[in-house]
């Protein structure tokens, strides 16, 4: 269930090589040679793959978060992870160390108001996505990343979860799954505001922003 496709020609990809993550496979983030897997397996929520060789790819570590809560969301920046899980008595937002992909350990981690669903990252800040329906979006602080905190929320119209989320500079755009895609200013992150509002007509499962040249 985690599988490297190659692309080099559009009109006919083919199966380079697959893998079984244990577990179905929620997201996945690919940073440099390696891809992290977040799962509903109970023992290895999140995954580390070498895919340097995409013929050939290779499970290099894992890392068994507290209790028994899936994992539906990571995000990557240089040798730091951040992950959101559903709701439970552990902690929902987890920050790890991948600097050694075959042995992640824990930074940091904290509550969020209910499960969460997707996260994107950006300077200070994590955004998530969450099944909260008056706090469908909430921002953590990760100045300090073994001390993370909660500091600001929006609350989109409707009572429909977060489906999926990305952010590019001072924006962030989330789905949910009655369709309605948000564009909200986080320029200041503790009250982030709506820009602008789209109705997709059903669920937003993913969300890719393209900020490429014109």
């Amino acid at each position: 269930d985690f599988v490297s496709i190659d692309i080099s020609n559009p009109a006919s990809p083919f199966i380079a090589d697959s893998l079984d993550a244990h577990g179905s496979p929620e997201n996945i983030a690919v940073s440099g040679s390696y891809a992290y897997v977040v799962s509903t397996s109970d023992e290895q929520e999140f995954r580390i793959f070498d895919i340097s060789d995409p013929t050939n790819m290779v499970q290099l570590g894992f890392y068994d978060a507290p209790g028994t809560a899936n994992a539906n969301g990571v995000y990557v920046v240089g040798t730091t992870a951040y992950v959101v899980r559903e709701s439970s008595s552990a902690h929902e937002f987890v920050i790890l160390n991948v600097s050694n992909p075959s042995s992640p350990t824990l930074i940091g981690s904290t509550n969020l108001s209910d499960s969460g669903k997707e996260v994107v990252v950006s300077g200070n800040y994590a955004y998530v996505g969450t099944y909260n329906s008056s706090r469908e979006l909430e921002v953590v602080n990760i100045t300090n990343p073994s001390s993370p905190s909660i500091v600001g929320s929006f609350n989109a119209s409707g009572d429909s979860d977060s489906q999926s989320i990305d952010g590019t500079g001072n924006i962030v755009v989330l789905g949910r799954n009655n369709g309605h895609t948000h564009i909200i200013n986080v320029s200041n992150p503790l009250s982030p505001a709506q820009l602008a509002y789209y109705d997709a007509d059903d669920d937003v499962e993913d969300i890719d922003i393209y900020a490429g040249s014109s």
